[in-house]
């Protein structure tokens, strides 16, 4: 199971990543993630899955921001 949330006004972390992790931090407007991954940039599923589900809910009506 994954939990994938989105999140406004973040900043990096400086931490290290952990042995067993291989990931490729890239910071790109929502938008074009949504293209890369429809485009099959991102090919990772639960990010893949996890924006085209964002995108399906909230590209065209964004959440409200408290």
């Amino acid at each position: 199971m994954a939990y994938c949330y989105a999140a406004h006004g973040l900043r990096v972390d400086p931490l290290p990543q952990d042995h067993d992790e291989f990931l490729e931090r890239r910071v790109a407007p929502v938008e074009d993630a949504i293209r890369m991954a429809r485009d099959g940039e991102i090919t990772e599923s639960v990010s893949k899955v996890t924006l085209l589900q964002y995108a399906s809910q909230y590209v065209a009506r964004p959440p409200e921001r408290s």
